[in-house]
């Protein structure tokens, strides 16, 4: 990712509506599965640590980039470390579970299976890790220039890494669905821009948060009982068996 990037992420993760609900989906599905042993979470791609923030739980994070990590030392996180997400620098069986939010997309995964077996390797039999991944390949715009995507993903291409991985998959559904027809066609606009533009440039927090927070509450209430067809994202629960 552009350090620019990061630089933005930080400065609006905190109240931007999207992040916002990504962070309560994340902890509301964590606190809503078995937990068998009171070890911490691992967050894989941290990021600037916004997600680590709003754990409910001990949690740790890593991530490949120092610049990322300066920035989650500003909120005085500093139990975390540099890493590649296909090697990690921890034991077997480390973690309750783990988080992989918008990490296998980026192109420098050059194996989305081998960051998943890794997950796998560093959790408890039996612990779930939380996925979080952009959708649509024809949904791809400038904004993936920016935040360097390697692919995004279809329903069916993420539950073939997930049986790859050897994972059992809890759930696998679309989300940012109510929002997705005026999204797409902003992305749309952008597919053929000659520059890199980040969704987040110009952001500013207005009204439009609260219809946003409160379209994604819905869908949250919605996914606790089936998959969504159709969305900007791809949301997924599975579990290591054990």
């Amino acid at each position: 990712m552009n350090p620019a990037e990061y630089a933005r992420m930080r400065a609006v993760e905190d109240e931007h509506w999207w992040y916002r609900g990504l962070r309560r989906l994340v902890w509301d599905t964590w606190s809503s599965l078995p937990h068998g042993e009171a070890l911490p979470v691992l967050d894989i791609g941290c990021g600037t640590g916004g997600t680590l923030a709003g754990a409910p739980c001990r949690a740790v994070g890593v991530d490949r980039s120092m610049e990322a990590l300066r920035l989650c030392s500003v909120r005085n996180q500093r139990w975390n470390a540099q890493s590649d997400a296909a090697a990690l620098p921890f034991a077997d069986g480390r973690f309750s579970g783990a988080l992989l939010l918008d990490v296998l997309y980026h192109r420098a995964v050059g194996d989305p299976v081998a960051v998943l077996r890794e997950a796998r390797r560093v959790i408890i039999p039996g612990g779930h890790i939380l996925v979080n991944v952009p959708a649509y390949e024809w949904l791809r715009s400038s904004h993936d220039d920016a935040i360097h995507t390697g692919r995004r993903f279809s329903r069916p291409q993420l539950k073939r890494f997930f049986d790859a991985a050897d994972f059992e998959a809890v759930r696998i559904s679309y989300w940012n669905s109510i929002l997705f027809p005026a999204a797409a066609t902003v992305r749309l606009a952008r597919r053929n821009s000659r520059r890199e533009s980040s969704d987040l440039e110009g952001y500013r927090h207005g009204p439009g948060e609260v219809a946003a927070g409160t379209a994604l509450a819905v869908e949250r209430g919605l996914m606790r009982v089936v998959n969504l067809p159709f969305g900007l994202s791809l949301f997924a629960v599975v579990r290591r068996p054990g």
